[in-house]
């Protein structure tokens, strides 16, 4: 978070490999601020670690497309609400070559979008989240969100193990959904 807080519009943020944990390394906030998050080394070697005490990444003022997340996984995010590994609110973003895996909320175990104009997921492994109410995978609520080469595998959720949609414009193009469940 403090690298984050240094940035201004356009910065880039280059994380190097390695486990990231405790509090100053979840609940990520950019401010309104588009910047770019991204891993020198991939996601199988950048890690973001939750440690089930919050989420990954929290955008909600205002960020657009611009505002991206590369080449890092996210994973073990645990909130009593929307969104454990990235919760994007009135606001939007590009993740990309990133893995969300082991999140576990109420709505979106993986990732959750709301009121979020123009975001784009592609080149990403959405795994192993939930059990949550509603979007396992992924919950996309007044949002416009365009998916490209995604794997949703292994979610679950009482309702939408891959996902849940509603009032949204979502697109898929090479995605694949394997062994998701809900339970209702």
């Amino acid at each position: 978070q403090p690298a984050i807080d240094a940035c201004a519009p356009g910065d880039t943020v280059l994380v190097g490999p390695g486990t990231y944990t405790g509090p100053a390394n979840r609940n990520l906030d950019c401010h309104g601020v588009d910047l770019v998050l991204i891993s020198d080394s991939g996601r199988d070697m950048t890690i973001i670690n939750c440690q089930r005490d919050g989420r990954g990444v929290y955008l909600h003022s205002g960020e657009t497309a611009a505002a991206t997340i590369a080449g890092i996984t996210i994973t073990n995010g645990l909130i009593d609400g929307r969104g454990a590994g990235a919760y994007i609110q009135n606001a939007s973003c590009t993740i990309k070559d990133a893995r969300i895996s082991a999140g576990e909320a109420l709505y979106g175990g993986g990732l959750l979008f709301s009121y979020s104009p123009e975001s784009r997921v592609e080149h990403t492994e959405i795994m192993d989240n939930g059990p949550s109410y509603s979007g396992g995978g992924f919950s996309c609520g007044d949002s416009n969100v365009d998916f490209v080469s995604v794997l949703f595998q292994g979610n679950a959720s009482a309702e939408g193990g891959g996902g849940r949609i509603i009032r949204s414009d979502v697109s898929f193009s090479d995605v694949q959904f394997l062994l998701n469940r809900a339970t209702a």
